[in-house]
């Protein structure tokens, strides 16, 4: 009897126990479908960088390297150096050129002033010439007074009317000096504002060449790693021409290309899990920004701006990938974030909003 009842038992137990093994493997097998199936998450995302080109705004020879590949960099720290000569040579001409239009401008002064004393002096002799017409007129005028009591003689008045007309003609002359004088006065003054545009335009030389010299000395824009960078001293540079990358380790970001099937389970803000291949260290972050759109690969160009769309022949439909943006809360150290390295992306369901 007890045997029985002994067996009876083991197999309720082996039952139960496998209805248990059974019902976790089913839930795994659910979990698993739902995971691979529904639940946000990617293989195929990338870690991402601000690339910043390391480039100059003059051309010349290199002349000192001082960093290498690779090396993490300081804002303002000098990269590398062009050789200053012909620089420096322009700023001594500049700084030339400027000095001579200052002093043309200061000659200018001194001719403005040596003609508003002319003028003076010119508007003195007006006056005096005035007063001598005056003083002439009055006396031809009592000589004429005279002249009814026949008490003076025909040469005396004629004496008298050509003091007259001398002292007119004087006054005449006077007068036109003073506007001749005040005419170059004019054009010394338009001649000023010449001058004045030279010393500012000698001025922009100046600072110009100051700047170009300045820029012989390539800086870091900001903290960084340097990447791709292979330059030598005596090297020849172009303006513009890139030498090398900078990447800000503190702005990295995750860039997870999701299907878009999955896009409606995807908030921004929503909490992120991200999975590094060949590192079993998670980091986390949040959802930045969906992109609002992707190239449409079976459109083409048509000339009349309409689209042209090719037949689609295919019995399975593969769904797009859309770019979701990842901002990471924490930046862990630069020597595990590579950018485009491979990652893992996983929107985190439970503490994800509801739709």
């Amino acid at each position: 009897m007890k045997t029985t009842l002994n067996i009876k038992s083991q197999q309720v137990v082996r039952i139960v126990i496998f209805a248990i093994i059974a019902i976790a493997a089913v839930a795994v097998a659910l979990s698993l479908w739902r995971y691979y199936t529904q639940a946000p998450w990617t293989r195929d995302g990338r870690i991402r960088g601000d690339v910043m080109r390391i480039s100059t705004d003059v051309s010349g020879l290199v002349k000192d390297v001082l960093v290498q590949d690779n090396q993490l960099v300081k804002k303002d720290q000098v990269l590398f150096t062009l050789d200053p000569a012909r620089f420096e040579i322009a700023v001594e001409q500049a700084k030339a050129n400027l000095a001579k239009a200052q002093a043309n401008l200061a000659n200018s002064q001194q001719q403005r002033l040596s003609a508003q004393a002319t003028i003076n002096q010119a508007q003195a002799g007006v006056q005096a010439a005035q007063a001598e017409a005056e003083r002439a007129r009055r006396d031809l005028a009592r000589i004429e007074q005279l002249e009814t009591a026949n008490a003076v003689s025909r040469q005396e008045q004629d004496r008298y009317r050509a003091a007259r007309l001398e002292a007119q003609a004087n006054l005449a002359k006077a007068q036109a000096n003073v506007e001749v004088e005040r005419q170059n006065l004019s054009s010394v003054g338009t001649s000023r504002q010449g001058l004045v545009a030279d010393v500012a335009s000698a001025q922009a030389a100046l600072d110009l060449a100051l700047l170009n010299l300045s820029r012989t000395q390539v800086k870091a824009p900001s903290d960084g790693n340097l990447s791709n960078f292979d330059l030598k001293a005596g090297n020849y540079i172009t303006a513009g021409q890139p030498i090398a990358a900078l990447l800000d380790p503190k702005q990295f970001y995750v860039v997870g290309y999701f299907e878009e099937t999955k896009l409606s389970r995807i908030h921004v803000g929503d909490p992120v899990s991200v999975q590094l291949i060949g590192d079993s260290r998670e980091l986390k972050g949040h959802v930045q920004g969906i992109a609002a759109g992707i190239e449409d690969r079976e459109r083409t160009s048509s000339s009349s701006m309409l689209a042209n769309i090719n037949p689609t022949f295919n019995w399975v439909r593969l769904a797009q990938r859309v770019p979701v943006r990842v901002t990471l809360d924490t930046i862990p150290d630069a020597s595990m974030l590579v950018a485009g390295r491979t990652v893992t992306v996983r929107i985190e369901e439970n503490n994800r909003r509801n739709n």
